[in-house]
C-alpha cells in the first residue's frame, strides 16, 4: 500500500469520525527547489518539507516507503505522476499538506 492509499484508508476516515476539521488533506502547488527523478510508469508520493509562505518544497529522505522516520518529520507529500521521469528545480508540483490540524 502506498502512502496516498494509507492516508485515504486510515487517516481520513479516522479524522472524519473524530469530527476533526478537514478530514481530507489540503492539496496545493509549490515550486520544487531541487531536481528529482522518478521511475516512469509509477505514481510516486515523496516525503517533503513545504515552506507554504514561500510556495517552495524540497523532497525529504529516500523515496522508499518503509522509511517511517522521514515520514514522521515531513510536513507534506509531493505527488509525482506516472508519466514523469524527471523534474527540474523550479518545476511546479502537486503537494499534499500534512501540517494542518
Amino acid at each position: 500500500m502506498d502512502e496516498k492509499s494509507s492516508l485515504r484508508m486510515t487517516a481520513e476516515p479516522l479524522r472524519a469520525a473524530m469530527r476533526l476539521p478537514q478530514p481530507q488533506r489540503p492539496q496545493l502547488t509549490a515550486e520544487l527547489k531541487e531536481d528529482l527523478t522518478s521511475p516512469r510508469g509509477k505514481r510516486q508520493f515523496r516525503r517533503g518539507v513545504l515552506d507554504a509562505e514561500a510556495g517552495e518544497v524540497t523532497s525529504y529522505g529516500p523515496p522508499a516507503s518503509h522509511h517511517l522516520r522521514w515520514l514522521a518529520s515531513a510536513n507534506c507529500l509531493l505527488e509525482i505522476d506516472e508519466d514523469v521521469a524527471e523534474l527540474a528545480a523550479g518545476s511546479t508540483v502537486q503537494v499534499w499538506d500534512l501540517s494542518t490540524g
